[in-house]
């Protein structure tokens, strides 16, 4: 997808590129593995007023993330696995994916299992997501959809975090330039009680343009 899709997922940020990280990527063959490590730091406080003061505290946001992705030969499946930990002063969490893949032709298939755990304070909750995704191109045209479903158990208490549909159209005038138009049919419906705003159960459009350097 050009814009909507991975939203079957809890975000920790050891997996993407943060400050002070250290991180490794090697591929051998048809395997391609990634490690990466983040360290801890201190973050500014703010006083009464909630503005920056020169007061540093440290903030114990480390972790640490490792994937590995294997292509089984000329059979067009790919499998990956991916597992990420991560600790901050009041929040810890911990999330594990697994992946599989197919292409035929001009076809693509793929799916992702999610499933992991957020702890804050005295509060936990178990996290279950996956996401579908079928993809067609046909020349420079490049045709996909996806869904994602992510839920949330804390206390007995199950709640919908993401659900929805997408749809997409890419055009590639050149590998590096496309033009994209994506929408996402959002199936969460506005409940105050579960913390579903308005906003959060709209559905959403874009439109863009992308250049790659």
């Amino acid at each position: 997808m050009a814009y909507h899709g991975n939203s079957a997922a809890y975000k920790i940020a050891v997996a993407d590129r943060v400050d002070n990280m250290l991180a490794y990527k090697g591929q051998f063959g048809d395997l391609g593995v990634k490690a990466s490590y983040r360290f801890a730091d201190r973050s500014a406080d703010k006083n009464a007023n909630g503005d920056w003061t020169d007061v540093y505290t440290d903030n114990n946001a480390d972790g640490y993330s490792l994937s590995a992705v294997y292509a089984i030969g000329e059979t067009g499946i790919t499998l990956g696995a991916g597992y990420a930990d991560q600790d901050n002063q009041n929040v810890s969490a911990d999330q594990y994916m697994l992946a599989a893949s197919y292409t035929i032709s001009d076809f693509y298939f793929a799916g992702t299992f999610v499933d992991g755990q957020v702890k804050e304070f005295n509060d936990k909750a178990d996290l279950t997501g996956y996401e579908l995704a079928a993809k067609y191109t046909m020349g420079q045209a490049v045709f996909s959809t996806t869904y994602n479903y992510l839920e949330s158990k804390s206390s007995g208490t199950k709640t919908d975090e993401a659900d929805n549909f997408a749809i997409d159209a890419t055009y590639y005038f050149k590998p590096n330039f496309r033009s994209y138009i994506s929408y996402n049919f959002n199936l969460l419906d506005e409940d105050a009680n579960k913390g579903i705003t308005k906003a959060q159960a709209e559905d959403e459009l874009a439109i863009g343009l992308r250049y790659d350097f």
